[in-house]
């Protein structure tokens, strides 16, 4: 004896409308679905944007050139800064001001940077 598919079977008990419902839902959840996945993505969006705006602005105060002797990191250049703003704001600034990577590479030895007077 051969079994006929489940779908085909329901389909036959159930009648046209009630399929037609049936497939009503799956629509109805499916626009759930797309409408809740687009709300996520705008609301990311609006939070990466408003995290891109309340980014301190770049130094633009007076500086000055600094020679680094051995033994001398960003943080404690930046500890040496005196300054009202907070202590990673200035190691930023730092970094930006000569272009070095986090964690201070690129400081050697008798070499310059340029470090914010404020």
């Amino acid at each position: 004896m051969r079994r006929r598919p489940a779908v085909a079977a329901r389909r036959r008990s159930l009648g046209a409308d009630a399929h037609d419902a049936v497939g009503g839902v799956y629509l109805r959840l499916a626009r759930r679905v797309g409408l809740t996945v687009v709300s996520a993505l705008l609301l990311a969006g609006m939070g990466a944007g408003a995290g891109l705006l309340a980014q301190p602005d770049a130094y633009a105060g007076p500086t000055r050139v600094h020679l680094v002797s051995a033994g001398e990191s960003l943080w404690g250049l930046a500890e040496a800064v005196d300054s009202s703003r907070p202590l990673e704001q200035v190691v930023l600034d730092i970094r930006t001001l000569n272009g070095l990577q986090a964690g201070g590479a690129g400081l050697q030895p008798g070499g310059e940077v340029i470090l914010p007077v404020e």
